[in-house]
C-alpha cells in the first residue's frame, strides 16, 4: 500500500507521488507529514474534531468553531510515542481536567476545555 500524506494545517491529502513531486510542501505551504492509521478524537457536545494526523492543529482557521476559541488555539502532537497538548498562546485558554495547561500529557478519556467548550479526548 502506497504512503498517504496529510497536511497538519488545511489537511488535505496527497498520494506519494504527488507528495514526492511537490517536495513534500501543501500548496498552503506546509511541510506534509505521513499519514497514519491511529485516529483519535475531540468529542465535545453536538460534534467532533478527527484527529488523525500529527501535529494537529485547533482553532477557528482549521475548525468551525465559536468566537471564543482563538484562531490558532492549540496543538497536539506527539513526542516519544506520547501525545501532548499545547496552548498556542490562545486568548481564553486550554484546560486539562479543569486545569490551564500551557503543555500537558493527553490520553484518552481527559477532559479538554478550548475557551467555553468542552469536549473529551478519546481514541477512535
Amino acid at each position: 500500500m502506497a504512503k498517504m500524506w496529510i497536511c497538519p494545517r488545511c489537511h488535505k491529502e496527497w498520494d506519494d507521488l504527488s507528495a514526492r513531486r511537490n517536495m513534500k510542501l501543501c500548496e498552503c505551504g506546509a511541510k506534509l507529514v505521513e499519514k497514519k492509521d491511529e485516529k483519535y478524537v475531540l468529542v465535545f457536545d453536538g460534534f467532533e474534531i478527527e484527529i488523525d494526523t500529527f501535529p494537529f492543529k485547533i482553532g477557528r482557521s482549521y475548525q468551525r468553531l465559536n468566537e471564543y476559541v482563538s484562531r490558532e488555539h492549540c496543538e497536539i502532537f506527539k513526542n516519544d510515542g506520547e501525545i501532548y497538548i499545547k496552548d498556542l498562546d490562545s486568548t481564553n485558554g486550554t484546560f486539562i481536567n479543569g486545569e490551564k495547561i500551557d503543555t500537558a500529557a493527553l490520553k484518552p478519556g481527559m477532559k479538554v476545555k478550548l475557551a467555553n467548550i468542552e469536549g473529551v479526548f478519546e481514541k477512535k
